[in-house]
């Protein structure tokens, strides 16, 4: 009866190929691994002996054939298990072509470019889904930039797509998952896990937020030129001084005036104690003084690349660097 066997086969592989399909296109997981995942659910399985003989002691048979079905139902079983292997490596080979296929459709180069011409006008894919991954997400919703939320976990991808954003379900590093998720066309790739997906997109601005809290005296034998290491004139009569440590700029500008979508400060002011930028009294919003009173934080390094005094908000004293 090979040939009943072989056309039951069939008729599995098609009939799971398009259920786990559309099961885990309905989950959000990706086309690409959609295609990949059907494939490789494709065989009946182990289970398919414990419902055997469940239905057999219930006085089932399959198709009522008897023993004669029963060994039809276990030769289709372990024809699929032994096909599993081809049908996994098969999956992998339609994500490749599909992969391929979209490659060929990206922009090419512009006529005497040595570079591709990558367009960013998409929005941004953020990588994770945990603390600092929703705080950057509502902080782009806010300014209409919208956003696609990669992660395995399922639990996380659901509430992730609860407030409105984009979700491709499945590993951030995986290519494919992050072709699905518009990796190209990306504006910024922000990394909330600890993912490298850098050698995917040597062309696209990466945000990285590393694990735990941020020493910034580490980084100053590293040579990066993001921490400010101000050390006082040992002769200043400033008693706050020992509140200077090596610190990690919080932004590029003011923060406070950011958030509220201004840029019309004058000068900046780093604090040297937990690397908060505010602007300065010159400003009109004064929001380094404003840090200093709400925190404590008294002393602030001048941000300007020319000058390298920093200011004592208690004192009211200047202090030159060492």
């Amino acid at each position: 009866m090979w040939w009943v066997i072989l056309a039951l086969a069939l008729a599995v592989i098609a009939i799971k190929v398009v259920g786990s399909m559309i099961a885990l296109t309905i989950v959000r997981v990706g086309l690409l691994a959609a295609v990949s995942g059907s494939l490789l659910l494709a065989q009946i399985g182990e289970l398919s002996f414990v419902l055997q003989r469940s239905g057999s002691e219930a006085g089932l048979q399959p198709a009522g054939l008897g023993s004669a079905g029963e060994q039809v139902l276990i030769a289709v079983t372990v024809v699929l298990m032994v096909a599993t292997p081809a049908l996994s490596a098969a999956g992998q080979r339609v994500g490749d072509a599909v992969l391929d296929v979209r490659a060929t459709r990206r922009p090419s180069p512009a006529q005497g470019s040595s570079t591709p011409q990558i367009d960013h006008g998409g929005g941004v894919l953020v990588s994770g889904w945990g603390p600092v991954a929703r705080s950057v997400a509502a902080m782009l919703s806010t300014r209409s930039v919208p956003v696609t939320v990669t992660t395995l976990n399922p639990d996380l991808a659901a509430e992730a797509h609860q407030v409105g954003h984009e979700v491709v379900r499945g590993d951030p590093v995986r290519e494919n998952v992050l072709v699905d998720a518009g990796l190209h066309s990306a504006r910024l790739v922000v990394i909330c896990e600890n993912d490298e997906i850098r050698q995917l997109a040597p062309d696209v601005g990466i945000v990285a937020r590393p694990h735990g809290v941020i020493d910034p005296t580490s980084w100053v034998d590293t040579g990066t030129d993001r921490v400010v290491d101000f050390h006082p004139d040992p002769r200043t009569a400033c008693t706050h001084v020992t509140q200077a440590h090596p610190a990690l700029p919080s932004s590029a500008g003011c923060i406070d005036c950011l958030r509220s979508d201004r840029r019309d400060w004058v000068h900046l002011r780093t604090c040297l104690h937990c690397g908060h930028v505010g602007c300065c009294d010159s400003s009109p919003e004064r929001h380094a003084r404003g840090h200093a009173d709400v925190s404590g934080h008294s002393i602030m390094a001048s941000a300007e690349p020319t000058e390298a005094w920093a200011w004592c908000f208690l004192d009211e004293t200047r202090i030159e660097p060492r």
